[in-house]
């Protein structure tokens, strides 16, 4: 990624920043990442999809920043819309704290922290999950829920992640989705506003609580039970705990779809952007997750 062309489209549209420099961040799968004047973040797209979430984030994380216990990133810089997706970029404050690694998680599960992170998460999923799903829709929220979305992602995809598995494991694949559809678990009604990638890396800790979360790019209107998946496949008896502070009616039911179908979407959604993106490196790492999930 050119960074001179990124700090050239900043400065064009907001000349007043940049009075102590660019720092360049690291990049994730949907954006290049650049640190302006030491409190600025500013995330810009590398495909058309993040672009667009870019801007429902402009719109629609105002709405929900006040009902979270939790700080996000308040998109404070950016352009005006553009039919160019590669015009589309976002400013935001630098959210206090530092991105929690696999080794903070473990030290602060593992301690007597425990319970007072797990509450403060617990309070996020509670308030994320319970916001307005008709006013989300006004924002054009995504919806991917029920049967009918989860078939046609499985007919989406198979074709592409097949060609990658042996017969054993490919046919594991197929049941996972056969499985899932045919039962009671593939629910009409359980519908919530999800931030749709949730793991560690989205989370920034300070003093060991939790003080933001970030890169809401898969929000959307889906079943509650995928911002668990990541946690289950880090910690089981954690996620149960988990599961049992946060606010809901059927949390056996929850923790069921949990570990009975959407843990699995975890590395198939690694497999599909290796594919899709040329990265046979993360491609092979999802199916090696996979397969290893499967036995």
């Amino acid at each position: 990624m050119d960074y001179n062309k990124l700090q050239k489209q900043i400065q064009i549209e907001f000349p007043h920043l940049a009075k102590h420099g660019f720092t360049p961040l690291p990049s994730d799968w949907d954006y290049e990442n650049i640190l302006v004047d030491g409190e600025w973040v500013f995330r810009f797209p590398k495909n058309k999809l993040a672009a667009a979430a870019l801007v429902r984030e402009n719109n629609f994380l105002p709405e929900i920043i006040p009902t979270l216990p939790v700080s996000l990133p308040f998109p404070s810089w950016f352009p005006p819309e553009s039919n160019t997706w590669d015009k589309q970029f976002q400013g935001s404050p630098l959210q206090l704290g530092d991105i929690c690694t696999l080794k903070d998680f473990k030290r602060i599960i593992g301690s007597e922290l425990r319970i007072s992170f797990t509450e403060q998460l617990a309070g996020f999923l509670s308030a994320l999950h319970s916001f307005s799903v008709p006013q989300a829709r006004m924002y054009n929220i995504p919806e991917k829920h029920g049967k009918v979305f989860w078939r046609k992602f499985y007919d989406s995809i198979k074709t592409k992640i097949l060609a990658f598995m042996d017969p054993q494991t490919g046919l594991k694949f197929k049941n996972i989705f056969t499985e899932y559809l045919k039962g009671a678990d593939s629910r009409e009604d359980v519908l919530a506003l999800i931030h749709g990638d949730l793991d560690i890396d989205k989370m920034m800790i300070s003093d060991n609580r939790l003080t933001s979360i970030t890169n809401f790019r898969y929000m959307s209107l889906s079943d509650p039970a995928l911002d668990f998946a990541y946690f289950y496949l880090i910690d089981k008896k954690f996620t149960v705990e988990l599961i049992q502070k946060y606010e809901s009616r059927e949390r056996d039911e929850l923790l069921r779809r949990v570990w009975k179908f959407f843990i699995f979407i975890i590395p198939i959604k690694k497999i599909l952007h290796g594919i899709e993106n040329d990265n046979p490196n993360l491609r092979d790492e999802g199916l090696s997750e996979l397969k290893k999930m499967l036995r």
